[in-house]
């Protein structure tokens, strides 16, 4: 309510500014309404900037759990496999990455039951030797951890 009655007495001085130069109450009060509307606009604007950063500043956040999390899982994965060199694919279809992250997937894929073995391990990914035995071929590559199993002794 102050602050309406400070914004009225404004009004007050700035009609009485502008009627003592010649300005009619009509283009006073337009003026008035513009400058208003102007203002009304600016402090949306500013609103919208604070609501985005505050947005980008919690997807941020988000994205650092996440990471953590997944960082986390990586090192208890690589835990598991630790001492394993034979493992076997435990899922339809396995695929091969370029590098030990999701982004760089192959076309070229093991398949459920196939034996490899594991060279090292880095982000969750294996970095895998596997030996077609009927083609007498060897690939190597980089497979998630989270597709093999560990080879049993005496076999599957």
């Amino acid at each position: 309510m102050k602050k309406r009655m400070n914004n009225f007495g404004i009004i007050l001085f700035i009609s009485f500014v502008f009627t003592g130069c010649g300005h009619s109450a009509k283009e006073i009060e337009a003026r008035i309404r513009e400058d208003l509307k102007r203002e009304q606009d600016s402090i949306a604007k500013v609103e919208l900037l604070k609501a985005n950063i505050a947005a980008e500043e919690e997807n941020e956040r988000v994205i650092a759990v996440e990471t953590q999390r997944q960082l986390e899982e990586n090192k208890k994965l690589e835990r598991r496999f630790r001492n394993v060199s034979e493992v076997y694919v435990n899922v339809k279809r396995a695929y091969f990455h370029g590098e030990p992250d999701a982004l760089s997937i192959r076309e070229s894929y093991l398949v459920m039951g196939d034996r490899a073995s594991i060279i090292r391990m880095k982000n969750g990914f294996a970095y895998i030797e596997f030996y077609n035995q009927n083609s007498g071929k060897s690939t190597n590559g980089w497979i998630k951890l989270t597709d093999f199993e560990i080879e049993e002794e005496g076999g599957c």
